[in-house]
């Protein structure tokens, strides 16, 4: 009976500090900087490609990141690389200190067929500024078993889409002068 309380008492003893470490694990990863969080309207151009990709990037409170683009993505720089469909990304996001986040997020990538050919992965570091964002980025095309197939360097500079909704904002009446 004894050996059998002593038992009992040190599983609730470890499921106790289990729960305290992982509690603190929580916290302390909800308190980070808010530096990056929100939402941005982002401009992202490689090296070596013409054309300029827009997307929109949400960096949540709680590390994670969002990806939305247009379903076709541009061709990266090198022979025989074509534009390819591309999913939404998702990856995670850290403060490095009070204005300025590292990311890295992964998008998986089809054929014109919707077979799927690979992912993108972009890791990237961006500092903030005001109402605006601007960092740099490396994209490294996988292709499906694995093997880089490409990488190339690139920026990124956005501004936040985080804010008042200014037509929804009353404007102040003045009187007339009496």
């Amino acid at each position: 009976m004894r050996r059998a309380l002593g038992f009992v008492a040190s599983l609730v003893l470890a499921l106790c500090l289990a729960f305290l470490v992982s509690m603190r694990f929580g916290l302390a990863r909800t308190a980070q900087d808010a530096g990056c969080a929100g939402s941005w309207l982002v401009h992202i151009t490689v090296e070596g490609r013409d054309v300029v990709e827009d997307a929109l990037i949400e960096f949540d409170d709680d590390g994670d990141v969002v990806v939305h683009s247009p379903p076709v993505m541009p061709a990266l720089p090198g022979p025989g690389e074509v534009p390819l469909l591309a999913s939404p990304g998702l990856g995670v996001w850290q403060s490095t200190s009070e204005r300025d986040c590292a990311f890295e997020f992964v998008r998986l990538l089809a054929d014109d067929d919707g077979v799927g050919v690979g992912t993108l992965d972009v890791r990237g570091v961006v500092t903030v500024e005001g109402d605006g964002l601007d960092g740099s980025l490396t994209m490294t095309r996988s292709t499906a078993f694995g093997k880089t197939a490409a990488t190339s360097e690139g920026t990124l500079s956005g501004r936040s889409l985080d804010g008042p909704l200014l037509w929804l904002t009353p404007t102040a009446e003045v009187a007339p002068d009496a």
